[in-house]
């Protein structure tokens, strides 16, 4: 796994990107134009890797996980339409076995996902109260 990151201090970007497997998950953050004053390169790369993460979770879902239960449940279905299917074969113990397997991942990257797009939330919210109430002591002054 391999990492980078780029930070435009003019702009207030920062793109964090992730090499993984030979494919590529990236993450931009971008600083609000209200918001110059407070643009942090720590922050931006905060968040950038939470969007990243999210990236390739939902990668890792809709390209792995989900075809593969596809593909295990219309073997399963099919094989249970047979006169021959025994439920206590091999064969259908495994198979039900990997179906269980990949039901309980696709579950855990759900909530993966769920709690990667709480923490981005978090993150914004947090920041936004920090510069709102630093603008209101500057004005106080």
């Amino acid at each position: 796994m391999k990492i980078t990151t780029n930070w435009d201090e003019e702009n207030g970007i920062t793109i964090y990107r992730v090499s993984y497997d030979n494919k590529y998950y990236v993450g931009i953050s971008e600083c609000h134009p209200d918001d110059k004053e407070f643009q942090s390169q720590d922050f931006g790369e905060a968040l950038a890797s939470v969007r990243a993460t999210l990236d390739f979770l939902r990668d890792l879902r809709d390209n792995e996980i989900i075809p593969q239960l596809k593909i295990i449940k219309h073997l399963y279905t099919n094989m249970t339409t047979s006169k021959q299917y025994n439920p206590k074969s091999y064969e259908a113990t495994m198979i039900r076995r990997k179906y269980l397997q990949l039901q309980d991942q696709y579950t855990t990257v759900r909530n993966q996902i769920r709690q990667f797009k709480d923490q981005e939330a978090f993150i914004l919210d947090t920041k936004e109260s920090f510069n709102s109430l630093i603008r209101s002591k500057s004005n106080n002054k």
